[in-house]
Protein backbone atom coordinates (compact mmCIF):
# COMPACT_ATOMS: atom_id res chain seq x y z
CA UNK A 1 0.00 0.00 0.00
CA UNK A 2 1.03 4.03 -0.10
CA UNK A 3 0.71 3.78 3.54
CA UNK A 4 3.74 0.17 4.07
CA UNK A 5 5.72 2.11 1.06
CA UNK A 6 6.35 5.41 2.47
CA UNK A 7 6.66 4.24 5.77
CA UNK A 8 9.26 1.73 4.64
CA UNK A 9 10.63 4.56 2.28
CA UNK A 10 11.28 6.79 5.66
CA UNK A 11 12.57 4.16 7.55
CA UNK A 12 15.01 2.93 4.90
CA UNK A 13 16.37 6.44 4.68
CA UNK A 14 16.93 7.58 7.97
CA UNK A 15 18.90 3.86 8.06
CA UNK A 16 20.74 5.64 5.52
CA UNK A 17 21.50 8.80 7.32
CA UNK A 18 22.25 7.18 10.16
CA UNK A 19 25.06 5.34 8.84
CA UNK A 20 26.50 8.03 6.73
CA UNK A 21 26.18 10.23 9.92
CA UNK A 22 28.56 7.64 11.76
CA UNK A 23 30.94 7.16 8.97
CA UNK A 24 31.23 11.07 8.85
CA UNK A 25 32.22 10.70 12.12
CA UNK A 26 34.34 7.97 11.86
CA UNK A 27 36.50 9.94 9.01
CA UNK A 28 36.87 12.88 11.36
CA UNK A 29 38.14 11.08 14.41
CA UNK A 30 40.34 9.10 12.11
CA UNK A 31 41.82 11.98 9.86
CA UNK A 32 42.67 13.95 13.37
CA UNK A 33 44.29 10.27 14.63
CA UNK A 34 46.50 10.79 10.77
CA UNK A 35 47.74 14.35 11.42
CA UNK A 36 48.74 13.28 15.19
CA UNK A 37 51.11 10.07 13.86
CA UNK A 38 52.37 12.30 10.64
CA UNK A 39 52.93 14.64 13.50
CA UNK A 40 54.95 11.49 15.49
CA UNK A 41 56.86 10.54 12.72
CA UNK A 42 58.01 14.08 12.17
CA UNK A 43 59.49 13.60 15.59
CA UNK A 44 61.27 11.06 15.67
CA UNK A 45 64.60 12.01 14.60
CA UNK A 46 67.02 8.91 13.78
CA UNK A 47 70.57 9.22 13.59
CA UNK A 48 72.40 9.09 9.99
CA UNK A 49 75.53 7.26 11.54
CA UNK A 50 76.61 3.57 10.73
CA UNK A 51 76.99 3.01 14.46
CA UNK A 52 78.10 -0.68 13.39
CA UNK A 53 80.94 -0.08 11.21
CA UNK A 54 82.30 2.54 14.31
CA UNK A 55 81.58 -0.23 16.92
CA UNK A 56 83.26 -2.77 14.54
CA UNK A 57 86.19 -0.43 14.03
CA UNK A 58 86.51 0.30 18.07
CA UNK A 59 86.43 -3.18 19.05
CA UNK A 60 89.42 -4.42 16.50
CA UNK A 61 91.35 -1.68 17.50
CA UNK A 62 90.71 -2.65 21.20
CA UNK A 63 91.72 -6.18 20.24
CA UNK A 64 94.58 -5.20 18.92
CA UNK A 65 95.76 -3.47 21.39
CA UNK A 66 95.20 -5.96 23.76
CA UNK A 67 97.16 -8.43 21.31
CA UNK A 68 99.86 -5.59 21.94
CA UNK A 69 99.75 -5.79 25.25
CA UNK A 70 100.17 -9.98 25.35
CA UNK A 71 102.94 -9.52 23.10
CA UNK A 72 104.96 -6.88 25.19
CA UNK A 73 104.69 -8.87 27.97
CA UNK A 74 106.23 -11.74 26.34
CA UNK A 75 108.98 -9.70 25.21
CA UNK A 76 109.51 -8.33 28.93
CA UNK A 77 109.19 -12.15 30.61
CA UNK A 78 111.75 -13.04 27.75
CA UNK A 79 114.41 -10.23 28.88
CA UNK A 80 113.97 -11.09 32.41
CA UNK A 81 114.77 -14.87 31.82
CA UNK A 82 117.82 -14.26 28.82
CA UNK A 83 120.54 -12.40 28.45
CA UNK A 84 120.77 -12.65 24.73
CA UNK A 85 118.97 -10.11 22.27
CA UNK A 86 116.27 -12.59 20.72
CA UNK A 87 116.70 -10.96 17.44
CA UNK A 88 120.71 -10.66 16.65
CA UNK A 89 121.66 -12.69 19.39
CA UNK A 90 124.11 -10.93 20.88
CA UNK A 91 124.12 -10.81 24.59
CA UNK A 92 122.58 -7.86 26.49
CA UNK A 93 123.85 -5.89 29.38
CA UNK A 94 121.50 -5.33 32.48
CA UNK A 95 121.61 -2.10 31.52
CA UNK A 96 120.27 -2.41 28.16
CA UNK A 97 117.80 -5.00 28.99
CA UNK A 98 116.44 -2.63 31.94
CA UNK A 99 116.21 0.40 29.15
CA UNK A 100 114.03 -1.87 26.82
CA UNK A 101 111.72 -3.25 29.38
CA UNK A 102 110.91 0.31 30.09
CA UNK A 103 110.50 1.14 26.57
CA UNK A 104 108.07 -1.79 26.51
CA UNK A 105 106.08 -1.07 29.33
CA UNK A 106 105.87 2.24 28.27
CA UNK A 107 104.14 0.68 25.08
CA UNK A 108 102.31 -1.41 27.67
CA UNK A 109 100.75 1.61 29.19
CA UNK A 110 100.30 3.76 26.30
CA UNK A 111 98.08 0.45 25.04
CA UNK A 112 96.04 -0.28 27.98
CA UNK A 113 94.70 3.20 27.83
CA UNK A 114 93.75 2.51 24.13
CA UNK A 115 91.85 -0.64 25.77
CA UNK A 116 90.08 1.60 28.40
CA UNK A 117 89.51 4.42 26.14
CA UNK A 118 87.80 1.97 23.41
CA UNK A 119 85.82 0.09 26.49
CA UNK A 120 83.93 3.48 26.85
CA UNK A 121 83.59 4.32 23.52
CA UNK A 122 82.15 0.72 22.70
CA UNK A 123 79.66 0.81 24.97
CA UNK A 124 78.49 4.64 23.85
CA UNK A 125 78.27 3.67 20.69
CA UNK A 126 76.40 0.16 21.65
CA UNK A 127 74.32 2.77 23.19
CA UNK A 128 73.43 4.50 20.44
CA UNK A 129 72.74 1.45 18.67
CA UNK A 130 70.12 0.18 21.07
CA UNK A 131 68.90 3.95 21.02
CA UNK A 132 68.60 4.03 17.02
CA UNK A 133 66.91 0.88 16.88
CA UNK A 134 64.61 1.73 19.88
CA UNK A 135 63.23 4.63 17.14
CA UNK A 136 63.52 2.67 14.03
CA UNK A 137 61.48 0.02 15.64
CA UNK A 138 58.85 3.37 16.79
CA UNK A 139 58.74 4.87 13.73
CA UNK A 140 57.72 1.39 12.00
CA UNK A 141 55.25 1.32 14.38
CA UNK A 142 53.69 4.13 13.68
CA UNK A 143 53.98 3.78 9.80
CA UNK A 144 51.91 0.51 10.06
CA UNK A 145 49.53 2.11 12.27
CA UNK A 146 49.42 5.28 9.54
CA UNK A 147 48.70 3.12 6.60
CA UNK A 148 45.94 1.15 8.31
CA UNK A 149 44.13 4.23 9.15
CA UNK A 150 44.84 5.49 5.85
CA UNK A 151 43.20 2.87 3.92
CA UNK A 152 40.15 2.80 6.41
CA UNK A 153 39.78 6.43 6.03
CA UNK A 154 39.81 6.02 2.46
CA UNK A 155 37.20 3.05 2.36
CA UNK A 156 35.04 4.87 4.38
CA UNK A 157 35.47 7.83 2.03
CA UNK A 158 34.12 5.26 -0.72
CA UNK A 159 31.25 4.04 1.37
CA UNK A 160 30.14 7.53 2.43
CA UNK A 161 30.09 8.15 -1.30
CA UNK A 162 28.02 4.96 -2.47
CA UNK A 163 25.50 6.22 0.88
CA UNK A 164 24.59 9.64 -0.75
CA UNK A 165 24.28 7.98 -4.10
CA UNK A 166 21.66 5.36 -2.45
CA UNK A 167 20.05 8.08 -0.34
CA UNK A 168 19.48 10.37 -3.44
CA UNK A 169 17.79 7.27 -5.08
CA UNK A 170 15.51 6.28 -1.86
CA UNK A 171 14.73 9.75 -1.71
CA UNK A 172 13.33 10.24 -5.17
CA UNK A 173 12.00 6.95 -5.42
CA UNK A 174 8.35 6.57 -6.27
CA UNK A 175 5.28 4.50 -5.82
CA UNK A 176 4.89 2.47 -8.44
CA UNK A 177 0.93 3.52 -8.75
CA UNK A 178 -0.76 0.63 -11.34
CA UNK A 179 -3.88 -1.39 -12.50
CA UNK A 180 -1.72 -4.48 -10.81
CA UNK A 181 -0.44 -2.74 -7.92
CA UNK A 182 -4.41 -1.60 -6.93
CA UNK A 183 -5.68 -5.18 -8.24
CA UNK A 184 -2.96 -6.83 -5.78
CA UNK A 185 -3.80 -4.51 -2.87
CA UNK A 186 -7.85 -4.89 -3.17
CA UNK A 187 -7.10 -9.09 -3.80
CA UNK A 188 -5.20 -8.84 -0.33
CA UNK A 189 -7.55 -6.77 1.50
CA UNK A 190 -10.27 -9.15 0.34
CA UNK A 191 -8.42 -11.98 1.83
CA UNK A 192 -8.01 -10.28 5.16
CA UNK A 193 -11.38 -9.70 5.26
CA UNK A 194 -12.69 -12.91 5.18
CA UNK A 195 -10.39 -14.50 7.30
CA UNK A 196 -12.04 -11.81 9.72
CA UNK A 197 -15.25 -12.34 8.84
CA UNK A 198 -14.59 -16.19 9.09
CA UNK A 199 -12.60 -15.44 12.64
CA UNK A 200 -16.26 -13.29 13.38
CA UNK A 201 -18.77 -15.65 12.79
CA UNK A 202 -16.97 -18.23 14.40
CA UNK A 203 -17.01 -16.08 17.70
CA UNK A 204 -20.68 -15.47 17.03
CA UNK A 205 -21.68 -18.99 17.21
CA UNK A 206 -19.73 -19.56 20.11
CA UNK A 207 -21.58 -16.62 22.16
CA UNK A 208 -24.81 -17.93 20.98
CA UNK A 209 -24.08 -21.65 22.64
CA UNK A 210 -22.97 -20.44 25.39
CA UNK A 211 -26.27 -18.22 25.97
CA UNK A 212 -28.34 -21.25 25.38
CA UNK A 213 -26.32 -23.25 27.74
CA UNK A 214 -26.42 -20.21 30.61
CA UNK A 215 -30.61 -20.14 29.82
CA UNK A 216 -30.89 -23.83 30.56
CA UNK A 217 -28.88 -23.76 33.49
CA UNK A 218 -30.22 -21.39 35.19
Amino acid sequence: SIKNFDENKEKEYNDILNQIEQITNKIKIDKDHLNELNDIISSIEIPSDDFYSLESKLVSESMTAQANIKNFNKQISFLNKNSDCPLCGYELTEEHKEKEIKKLEKEILKANKVVDKHEKLIGNVRKNIENKNELEQRKRIVQNELTTLTYSVSSNEKELIRLNSEKEKVANREFNFSINTLKEECERQISEYKEASRASEDIQKKLTINEYAAKMLA
